[in-house]
């Protein structure tokens, strides 16, 4: 089984930890992403105690991931191995970005073009999960999003 290094949070309120974990490998409808970038949540769970956040412990936090596609699992035909990709994530350990490759579920990550670098893409997905939020949910403007059936909903 091939190791990579993680950030692991033992425990809620705990101190993170560096450990040896296996390298996932992906399922149906997921990629592998070698990468990670930082989102100013990722730093406020422990500051601020948003702890409860976290469902299972010990967990790899993380949220947002910038990098290169090792591998595509069954069923996943928009990427391949190279390709440049970034995503927004979830509270779920398993696809976590503190490590050095993560899981990722294709229908929630997008390519990068070619004329931009990691750099340059690695706001993104902060902005558009703010920007949803915002939009969406209902302590935002609660609107209701395109993909629960809101797409033409708003046309003028």
């Amino acid at each position: 089984m091939a190791l990579q290094k993680a950030l692991v949070l033992p425990e809620a309120h705990g101190n993170f930890e560096i450990a040896d974990v296996a390298i996932p490998k992906p399922g149906k409808g997921e990629i592998l992403i070698h990468s990670t970038t930082l989102n100013p949540v990722d730093c406020m769970i422990l500051k601020y105690g948003f702890t409860h956040l976290i469902k299972d412990y010990p967990a790899i936090l993380g949220l947002d991931s910038v990098g290169v596609v090792e591998e595509a699992g069954e069923g996943v035909t928009k990427f391949q191995k190279g390709d440049k990709a970034f995503h927004e994530g979830d509270f779920n350990t398993k696809v976590g970005t503190f490590q050095q490759y993560t899981i990722v579920f294709s229908e929630f990550v997008a390519k990068i073009p070619s004329n931009l670098s990691f750099d340059q893409v690695a706001s993104i997905p902060l902005c558009i999960m703010t920007a949803a939020v915002g939009y969406y949910l209902e302590t935002g403007a609660g609107l209701q999003a395109p993909w629960d059936g809101g797409k033409d909903k708003y046309n003028g």
